[in-house]
């Protein structure tokens, strides 16, 4: 019996990726830290919702900080809109210079190859599943 929170029905589908390829960033090899972007992508029937922006994970402490910068809504193969939010490029420049405690994060504390659960910078608990066809 579900209990209480917001459950996905089976007609949405959200894809979280971590790309580790920077956007912005400047890396030290003796850094903490890894630099890349993070991709959320919301789907319902033929409409696509795809945000995107600038993502570091601070490695030892398991936090995830990220920003959606840009978003792409689609139907089908027909783009929609396409274009910044939040601040976009300027936002995606300051990013990796600011203080985790300003930006949003996951902070990871179960991680196994099909399933990770993180608490959120606000306290709400999400879990992931792995779809192996991905």
């Amino acid at each position: 019996m579900l209990g209480k929170g917001r459950y996905l029905t089976q007609w949405l589908s959200i894809y979280l990726t971590y790309d580790s390829s920077p956007l912005n960033a400047s890396p030290s090899p003796l850094s903490e830290r890894e630099y890349g972007q993070i991709i959320n992508q919301i789907q319902m029937a033929a409409l696509k919702i795809t945000l995107t922006g600038p993502a570091q994970l601070f490695i030892s402490k398991r936090i995830l900080a990220f920003d959606f910068t840009r978003i792409n809504v689609s139907i089908g193969t027909f783009n929609l809109y396409s274009g910044e939010i939040r601040g976009g490029k300027e936002t995606e420049t300051d990013f990796y210079g600011n203080q985790v405690n300003k930006q949003a994060f996951f902070a990871y504390f179960l991680v196994k190859d099909n399933l990770i659960a993180a608490r959120g910078k606000g306290g709400g608990l999400a879990l992931w599943g792995k779809i192996e066809d991905c």
